[in-house]
């Protein structure tokens, strides 16, 4: 939560204040009344989205700031047109969860022309955005490695481990494994025999999870670079008679709510 609110404490100073965008322009941000917050979120199928968008929405209401939303629906196109949509409505700031950071800068002209912040929540970044709040994913990655570690060191022999990534050029993604494959490096008696893309959904960490049982059926941790795909994994090791975690160790990312 406390990333959020600071989302969220950003937009105020930033309202308040000029910016010097790339090339020297000096911006001069106008604090509309009310003053209403517009975020482009990532995708509101994916629970950690819900949240994050819940906690900004929040944060926002705490300090007497509107807020709209648009949901990007994992489209880089649909990150492009929902945002400017949001310039359009007339917000005061706008934050964004990019699906390709590639894509930010002309979201971010856009904004400057109309005289709104752009703060960057979460993802990656491009462009000559104002802001940039990011959780420490290659950490979240190191951490998830060491807690497999601590929960398997007394299993003999050679542990083989499957990672399941996220889609292809996820910023979050490429990070977030960087870290657990540099950390769990370090211990000789662990081998990630496959590393496979789980498209961030549970069907996806189902399939992946599935096939690499197939080839290594001795399989001793699954780490899954986010909670469906690890839901996913739990469900394949379920279907083959095992347990997600006295059988086969799975470590997820983002420690999003359950689902009902």
């Amino acid at each position: 939560m406390f990333l959020l609110v600071t989302l969220v404490t950003i937009v105020a100073m930033l309202l308040s204040s000029v910016a010097l965008a790339q090339g020297y322009q000096r911006i001069t941000f106008e604090k509309k009344e009310p003053v209403v917050i517009g975020y482009s979120v990532y995708d509101m199928l994916q629970p950690y989205w819900q949240a994050y968008a819940k906690g900004i929405e929040d944060a926002a209401k705490a300090a007497g700031y509107g807020f709209v939303l648009s949901d990007q629906k994992s489209s880089e196109q649909t990150q492009v047109s929902g945002s400017i949509d949001l310039i359009n409505q007339g917000i005061s700031a706008l934050i964004v969860s990019p699906v390709q950071p590639p894509a930010l800068p002309a979201i971010i002209d856009a904004a400057h022309e109309a005289k709104i912040p752009v703060i960057i929540g979460d993802v990656g970044v491009a462009g000559d955005y104002d802001a940039f709040v990011l959780s420490d994913n290659e950490g979240g990655g190191k951490m998830a490695a060491q807690y497999m570690v601590e929960k398997l060191k007394d299993k003999p022999g050679t542990k083989e481990v499957l990672v399941i990534e996220l889609h292809p050029g996820s910023a979050v993604g490429e990070v977030r494994v960087k870290g657990f494959v540099d950390e769990i490096a370090k211990y000789p008696d662990f081998q990630i025999v496959a590393s496979l893309n789980g498209n961030d959904t549970v069907e996806g960490g189902y399939q992946v999870t599935q096939d690499t049982l197939s080839a290594h059926p001795n399989l001793a941790a699954i780490y899954a670079a986010n909670d469906p795909e690890a839901i996913g994994a739990v469900q394949a090791l379920k279907a083959a008679g095992k347990n997600g975690v006295a059988d086969v160790l799975v470590v997820g990312f983002n420690a999003d709510p359950p689902s009902n």
